[in-house]
């Protein structure tokens, strides 16, 4: 797309105020366009493709680096006390650590990283310089409380995750034994602007009422997470 920003800039063409198209990921031939993420499967198509028609920054370039990493510290120059990082998943772990490594490292920081069965990036990888996102405790509290309990022994359901029904005492160990990540490295959510929003309508949101706001409590009073 193209036009005019607010403070009266154009875009358009893949270039900006402060990006031209040399900046971006793009084809081998052109600066002028890029592959699509079109496949979770595939790493480089993940990370180095742009997503949903965004053009996708070069992580790894050097002017990339210096820009974002001037505006973050100015950021926190200015009392910013933390950032979530958007879509991290979408950049190459090694190429981000080497950007927030540039960055005021009194900040802050944890990754948006949506973990996903058979995808080919994990959360794990962006715990060297972050916390993380864990999307599967919400999913794992949903488990067990949107149905009540029909025995006293859990059974695995997807993504290694407890089945509905299962057991409320089971949540005594609830984490690291869950399949999640280590507890001190996770951000953790009943549900957030994505979830609200997703396919699953068995997911709890806010719309659940009491049985919502039992889940926030115990995450608010269990040690597991951020």
């Amino acid at each position: 797309g193209s036009g005019w920003g607010i403070a009266g800039s154009p875009f358009g063409g893949r270039s900006f105020p402060l990006y031209e198209p040399g900046d971006f990921h793009h084809n081998e031939n052109t600066s002028l366009s890029n592959c699509i993420v079109t496949n979770y499967s595939d790493k480089h198509n993940v990370q180095s493709c742009d997503l949903v028609g965004l053009p996708d920054l070069c992580t790894g370039c050097e002017h990339v680096q210096a820009t974002v990493a001037t505006y973050l510290n100015r950021l926190a120059s200015l009392g910013v006390a933390g950032i979530r990082i958007d879509a991290a998943k979408h950049q190459d772990p090694k190429e981000l650590a080497q950007l927030l490594s540039r960055v005021n490292p009194s900040l802050y920081k944890f990754s948006e990283v949506i973990d996903s069965e058979g995808e080919a990036v994990y959360p794990e990888e962006y715990t060297p310089f972050s916390q993380v996102t864990e999307f599967k405790y919400g999913k794992g509290l949903d488990a067990v409380l949107s149905e009540p309990p029909a025995s006293s022994t859990a059974t695995s359901g997807p993504g290694g995750l407890p089945s509905m029904g299962c057991a409320l005492a089971t949540l005594r160990g609830f984490g690291e034994a869950w399949g999640l990540i280590p507890g001190g490295n996770a951000v953790v959510f009943v549900d957030n602007h994505d979830t609200q929003r997703g396919k699953d309508p068995a997911q709890l949101t806010y719309k659940s009422g009491a049985l919502y706001t039992l889940a926030v409590v115990f995450m608010l009073a269990h040690p597991y997470g951020y």
